[in-house]
């Protein structure tokens, strides 16, 4: 079967050929569902995405081609341009995909392949949902920290916060005709469904968990090798993942807990950079900033930089409590593996976010504004350590049961079938 996957990072030997590279901050679900069809013989594998070249380049190894089109980075690309859309019909010639799988809608490459590849089976995983994430996207924002996260370079980008969420308007009406072009979809949980049924009502639904990876299962979380009174969030570098209000929360925690500490991995320190750096600053990261002073946390809060997944896994295991503090997600995977680990968790209740976590089962749930409430249950867990022991360990032990490591391949193979048969005259039903 010759399957062509399309993603919006560059996975596997797709970063040699962008020339990037750096440590894990989200994704990790990609990189280990490609493990899986590595040296596959069954299978010829492309995966194919964008990126700042002049013209198609492709590397091979161990059963897997990977493609890299020009047309600059997702943020930039341009779905309706001519040039891009032949690149497109250049790869369906060259390696005559029998099934096309977009990882995401959040950019718009896959709209631009979807319309080049008329006639191949395709389906959407998703993952961010652009209409969800528009309609939340201020994330409780008041007018004065809207105010404050404008900065230089916002402003000459013309990307400050209320812009950037009409643009994800505007994406959203994309992503709405990518569903229905495709007319097939994978989602992990009924939120999701539901949301994707409204906006594709003739599309079907596929359901399927993805993996997570081994070095999560590996990591055990332990009250003994805890460090107590810390704090573990996931990587929040714009205002759905909600780290405004999560420092918030800190400055309540710290009154009762001072040596309370926050571990934020993805970016490194906004302060002490230069003056140029500085000029770089996004707005939201200039809101940040704000909070931390404003709320004198600089001793409280340790920007990690870049991690990868072992590091990541590292991290959760010996922190005192793991945060989910966003404003609308359609599942975390960052939130599942802190799960797995079993770090007592706390999280929004937002999204799918409540199918796989129970308040007071598997963790602790709040609404994700009233952030006194994220720091009560932040003290709870400091304050009695055999609960959040217990908490974790009845997430690891639900979600080890619910995600057991591998298999994903055939799972995703099974759908691929299903989608071909339907398309070439099966009857379409609905997995959920």
């Amino acid at each position: 079967m010759n399957i062509l996957w399309i993603t919006n990072t560059p996975i596997g030997r797709l970063a040699e050929l962008a020339g990037v590279g750096g440590g894990y901050t989200s994704g990790s679900w990609l990189f280990s569902a490609l493990a899986e069809f590595i040296g596959d013989e069954r299978f010829n594998l492309t995966v194919a995405t964008v990126g700042r070249v002049k013209s198609i380049r492709t590397v091979s190894e161990r059963g897997v081609t990977y493609c890299l089109l020009p047309g600059g980075h997702p943020f930039e690309y341009r779905h309706d341009d001519p040039v891009n859309l032949r690149h497109w019909e250049e790869v369906k010639a060259r390696f005559q995909p029998e099934l096309v799988h977009i990882w995401g809608t959040e950019f718009t490459q896959g709209y631009a392949a979807l319309r080049a590849m008329k006639g191949v089976p395709s389906v959407i995983y998703m993952q961010g949902l652009l209409d969800a994430i528009a309609r939340y996207y201020l994330s409780g924002l008041t007018r004065k920290e809207l105010r404050q996260s404008l900065s230089f370079r916002d402003l000459l980008k013309g990307d400050w916060t209320t812009r950037v969420q009409r643009k994800y308007a505007g994406r959203a009406r994309l992503e709405i005709d990518m569903l229905r072009l495709s007319g097939h979809v994978i989602v992990e949980n009924r939120w999701c469904a539901a949301h994707c049924l409204a906006l594709a009502p003739g599309a079907v639904m596929h359901f399927c968990d993805l993996n997570i990876k081994e070095e999560f299962y590996q990591a055990r979380w332990s009250p003994d090798r805890m460090d107590p009174c810390s704090i573990m969030t996931g990587a929040a570098n714009y205002p759905i993942k909600g780290l405004h209000m999560l420092l918030k929360a800190l400055s309540l925690v710290v009154k009762r807990f001072p040596k309370a500490k926050l571990y934020i991995p993805g970016g490194r320190s906004p302060f002490g950079q230069p003056f140029l750096e500085r000029l770089r600053e996004t707005g939201y990261t200039h809101l940040i900033k704000s909070l931390i002073r404003e709320h004198r946390l600089e001793p409280h809060v340790v920007f990690l930089g870049p991690l990868d997944s072992r590091q990541m896994a590292e991290r959760m295991a010996v922190s005192n409590a793991f945060v989910l503090p966003s404003s609308i997600e359609n599942h975390s995977s960052t939130l599942i593996e802190a799960m797995i680990v079993g770090t007592p968790c706390v999280a929004s209740y937002v999204g799918g976010i409540p199918e796989y976590l129970t308040h007071e089962e598997q963790g602790l749930l709040y609404r994700f504004e009233e952030w006194e409430m994220l720091a009560d249950h932040l003290c709870a867990l400091f304050s009695d350590p055999k609960h959040a022991a217990r908490l974790g360990e009845r997430a690891s032990q639900t979600m080890r049961s619910m995600r057991p490591a591998g298999n994903l391949r055939e799972r995703l193979v099974s759908i691929y079938e299903k989608v071909i048969g339907q398309e070439n005259g099966g009857t379409e039903s609905n997995d959920m």
